[in-house]
Order: C-alpha cells, then structure tokens, then sequence
C-alpha cells in the first residue's frame, strides 16, 4: 500500500484552522511502498513551537533529527506511526501563494504542514512533500518526524510554484458521446491531448495524454466506471459539463501501473445530468497508453434534451402500455 495515498484520503476529510482546508493541498508524487505500522494513538499532539525554526518561501533548510525527542507520534489522524524526534519550521506567507514543500531524507522521514502548533490541527501528512491546490497565506508549520523512530539529515526546499493551468475546454467539447449503457469500452489516450492536470478534487497532478466521454444520466441515475491500463498508471476523472464550469466531481488514482481504479457518481437531481468521465494517466508528460473502462450506467440510453421525471415516469405508466 502506498502510504502517500492513504494519508491523503485521510486528511481530505479534516478541516484546516487557518487560511486552507486539508482539500486545499495535494501529495508531490506516489511512495514506494512501505509496510504499514499502526500509530500507537493519538496520545501526543501539543508540539512546542518556541524554538520553531523561520522559513520563507524559496528556502532549502537542512537539518538531522538524530537525538531529538518525540514529541507527537501521530498527524492528520493517520495509522501511520511517527515516533521519532521532530524539527518544526514556521512558515508566514503574507501574499497569496501556491507553493511546494519537498522532502529530501536520507531514512523514513516524513513531512506534515500543521495549521497551528497542534499535530491534531493536519493539513497534509506525507513522505516525500506536498503542494497546495492554490494560493494560500496566513502561518503554517511544518514538521519533519521520523516514521516508526527513524531519525536521520534530510534537506527541506519551501518554494513559490505557479497556479495549475485551467483545464483546457476542448477536452468536453470534443468529447465522444456515449449511450449510458453497461458495457465495456476499449481505447486508448494516444493521439489525444493533455488537456486536464490538476482540478479541485484530485490527488496528483495527471500529466498524461487523456480520453473524454460525455453521458447523459437519468434523474436519480449513476454511473459508475472502472478502468484498467496494463502498461501505465491510469486515472479518472468525472467533470460537469461546460455549460456549468465543469467542476470536478469525482476523481481516483490509487493504486500504481496496472492497477484498476474506479469512480462513481449519483445524479441526485430530478433533471437529466450530463457529464464527463475522462480516462488520464499518472507520469511523464505526455505519456498515453491503451485502457479498458468496465462502465454500469443505470437507466438504459437517456435523451440528450433536458426531461422532467414526470415526463419520464410517465413513458413507463401503464397507461402508455409500460409496466410499472
């Protein structure tokens, strides 16, 4: 299991205090995996932060955490179990800024961002940085702990990083269009664009070449895909349509190279709901790759136009010769 990813998904959940939420930042990258040991409780959170070390962005701060004592032994509510000695950075940012904390260790370090001097106040926990999703301010800190007591020099770089590129509209707009049928679709992303890296909902920054399907859902409907790339680390994304902003309703990258990873979503409306299910990757610019999408899509082919569930209920009544 890659640890990055778990405590992630956890910290998602929390809400930060001051000037960010959890959601608000992202892992740098997918860890190598390392097996997981179970936190020995919440037991220590309050850090002492007199001696917090100063940092601004653009810094790289180096330090050794051999010796020093453990004062908080676990962050973000995480099963991860950080019982070695911490070094605490305080970072102000005056002016709004998306940045990036990297961690370069030379044992099992780990990083997290704090949004006061509580390890029970995680924003992020991760073992090789983070960055936000966008421009934050306010004071953060940042600790550097030692997971299952390994202690060790490590190099820590805070830079200023710009703002995610906006998703590139073209994706939706030639979007293939697909009847919202089970069924299984094959294809793959090479010969497409880049067209989405980064939006609200997901983990990682998905630099692949990606694959759009536009659906139609019935009220009360749902879809739900599951995909596979045997030779690349695919991702899915699921967006509304142009139209409304295209806003990032669901998103699942999990699992490494060949694993399947799988999202969902409701239509919780009384109206027809369209949307896109995109097909990405997790790796080097530009990478494409074949894919497999397992697709259950609930209600049959949908009319494209906007439909009242009267309307719909009404073409299954009995009275039209349906049955109820």
């Amino acid at each position: 299991m890659q640890r990055s990813l778990v405590v992630a998904g956890l910290c998602v959940l929390m809400l930060g205090t001051v000037g960010a939420e959890a959601r608000d930042f992202q892992p740098l990258t997918k860890s190598p995996d390392r097996p997981e040991m179970p936190a020995p409780g919440i037991g220590k959170a309050a850090l002492d932060c007199s001696q917090a070390i100063d940092v601004s962005l653009g810094d790289t701060v180096c330090g050794d955490t051999t010796g020093l004592a453990n004062e908080a032994d676990q962050y973000c509510f995480s099963p991860w179990n950080e019982t070695g000695g911490e070094i605490i950075y305080r970072l102000v940012i005056d002016t709004p800024a998306r940045i990036e904390v990297s961690l370069d260790a030379q044992c099992d370090l780990d990083v997290a961002l704090l949004a006061s001097c509580d390890a029970s106040d995680c924003l992020i926990l991760t073992d090789l940085g983070f960055r936000s999703s966008g421009a934050i301010s306010g004071e953060y800190f940042i600790v550097v702990d030692g997971y299952v007591g390994a202690a060790c020099g490590f190099c820590l770089t805070i830079e200023e990083i710009p703002v995610a590129p906006p998703i590139d509209l073209a994706g939706c707009t030639n979007a293939e269009f697909t009847n919202c049928l089970s069924q299984t679709i094959t294809g793959t992303t090479c010969g497409e664009t880049n067209h989405v890296t980064e939006a609200a909902c997901g983990l990682f920054p998905e630099q692949g070449q990606d694959k759009w399907y536009t659906f139609e859902i019935e009220p009360f409907g749902y879809i739900l895909a599951s995909a596979n790339m045997p030779n690349a680390d695919v991702s899915l994304w699921v967006f509304d349509d142009c139209l409304t902003g295209l806003e990032c309703l669901g998103f699942s990258d999990f699992q490494g190279v060949g694993g399947y990873e799988a999202v969902v979503y409701s239509n919780t409306s009384s109206e027809n709901k369209r949307v896109h299910l995109v097909v990405d990757s997790f790796g080097a610019a530009g990478d494409c790759a074949e894919f497999e999408i397992d697709l259950t899509c609930s209600g049959g082919v949908v009319p494209v136009q906007q439909t009242s569930w009267g309307t719909l209920k009404g073409t299954f009544s009995t009275e039209n010769g349906g049955t109820q």
